[in-house]
């Protein structure tokens, strides 16, 4: 792709793209990208609402990841947040002194015992509009969250009898090959519970296992974009990563991990173990659209339920590529 427009046969005049942040209309400056054939690329990446234009027609490429949902958060069972979905559109046409509004989907709040899906990003403006839905949340109960990336799955349930739930769909399942977003992991319910994995923009969740001891499953892989936006954004250019499950049960517990692009890994859960000796979660990262990481303790937290948060999903991001 061409960056330029012919006006006349033998010669080009450059297009100027201008983009703007809303706060402090500071400009985002682009870094400058060589892929593996030799083109040289400016990325301009958005971390939070702006705008983008060209004074002329020009052609980009647009990646809109939304922001990952929070794990969800219980005494026995908490699932991870699926990533935010991730929609990758290349020669698009800009229309000439059109501004494109961009949106980036924020983190979701770290609350007390109740988890939020995460928000959504998009780039919209003249010919153009692409929206990314937020990563299913996690949950307390027995079926995932459906999101841009499926929630895990929690395993709780009345029964008393050893059963996996199954984790939330993600958008990937609609067939649109621009679209990035998988299932959440299934989970376990009991004894020894464990949930899913939230699904990730590259890979379903992995579920949890209970039997004989609850191991936390892994978030999904996130989407490797190094090889087209270069390694300078997300985690090494990865994005939308599962958030890890939670494993509860006897002392050896295993927390699931979360997937590669920012998300967040889950709780090893157990009375067995001493708090301090505990591995907690953690959020998903920030502009990676990572789901947070599952908790569930019984104690909840050292200070008790009142203190206990849920880990947040990673805010989303808009990147954007012009070749020079």
């Amino acid at each position: 792709m061409l960056a330029t427009q012919s006006l006349l046969t033998g010669y080009t005049i450059p297009v100027v793209y201008t983009a703007t942040l809303t706060a402090g209309s500071a400009t985002v400056n682009p870094v400058t990208f060589t892929d593996s054939g030799g083109i040289v690329w400016k990325v301009w990446a958005f971390t939070g609402a702006g705008s983008f234009s060209s004074d002329i027609a020009g052609t980009i490429d647009v990646m809109v990841v939304a922001g990952g949902g929070s794990g969800g958060i219980s005494a026995h069972w908490g699932a991870a947040g699926g990533a935010g979905e991730l929609i990758w559109k290349t020669s698009q046409t800009t229309t000439a002194a059109a501004s494109y509004a961009i949106v980036i989907g924020a983190a979701t709040a770290a609350t007390v015992l109740t988890a939020s899906s995460g928000n959504t990003s998009s780039f919209i403006g003249t010919g153009l509009s692409f929206s990314a839905e937020g990563g299913g949340k996690g949950t307390n109960s027995a079926i995932g969250i459906a999101g841009g990336s499926g929630g895990g799955s929690s395993g709780s349930s009345g029964s008393s009898t050893a059963t996996a739930y199954a984790g939330g769909t993600g958008n990937a399942a609609g067939g649109d090959a621009d679209t990035f977003g998988y299932n959440g992991g299934a989970g376990w319910y009991p004894t020894h519970y464990a949930s899913g994995g939230g699904g990730g923009a590259g890979g379903a969740g992995v579920g949890g296992s209970g039997d004989p001891v609850g191991i936390g499953g892994a978030g999904g892989a996130g989407k490797n974009m190094s090889t087209l936006l270069g390694t300078t954004y997300g985690e090494s250019g990865w994005f939308a990563g599962g958030g890890g499950g939670y494993g509860y049960g006897n002392a050896s517990a295993v927390q699931g991990l979360g997937g590669q692009g920012g998300g967040g890994n889950g709780t090893e859960s157990t009375t067995a173990t001493a708090a301090s000796t505990r591995h907690y979660g953690t959020d998903g990262a920030a502009n990676t659209g990572g789901g947070g990481g599952g908790y569930a303790h019984a104690d909840m937290a050292s200070g008790g339920a009142s203190t206990a948060y849920t880990y947040r999903g990673g805010s989303g991001v808009v990147v954007i590529r012009s070749a020079t």
